[in-house]
């Protein structure tokens, strides 16, 4: 299992908002796209400082790590997957990460997943995540080197 502070060190070193040049495209998965949304939602149920101590943010800004926050940054096309019944991050942040950058005219793509929860439980889920992939993998690296 990855913990949120690795995830973080990569995302701001590799991530499409750091180094757009690296990258053609970006797919999330199920991903946390803003933090300061799922701290509020976990500590009704974790609490505060331990959470934010074991996901190594200790002292950092979560809206500096927040792909959502960061969305002006971003300046290629983004693929969002996320299932509807998803617990452990809600599938309003991918909903209104697409909707923020679709107004900021940003080449983005929602394909919501009507089950499989956080993991893709489900086979149905796993086989549209990756015929969504295909399709925009597809579209966005078709003659690339």
């Amino acid at each position: 299992m990855y913990r949120w502070g690795l995830l973080r060190r990569l995302c701001r070193s590799y991530g499409l908002d750091q180094n757009p040049g690296l990258f053609r495209c970006g797919i999330s998965i199920s991903a946390v796209l803003n933090m300061p949304g799922l701290i509020a939602h976990d500590r009704k149920y974790i609490g505060g400082t331990v959470w934010t101590k074991s996901m190594g943010l200790n002292g950092v800004d979560p809206d500096e790590v927040s792909p959502y926050h960061r969305a002006d940054e971003i300046t290629k096309p983004l693929l969002i997957i996320h299932a509807e019944d998803d617990h452990r991050v809600r599938y309003r942040q991918a909903e209104k990460m697409a909707k923020k950058m679709k107004k900021q005219k940003k080449d983005v793509t929602l394909v919501t997943l009507k089950d499989g929860d956080h993991h893709m439980d489900t086979e149905a889920a796993r086989i549209d995540m990756l015929a969504a992939m295909e399709k925009f993998l597809e579209k966005h690296l078709k003659g690339a080197k």
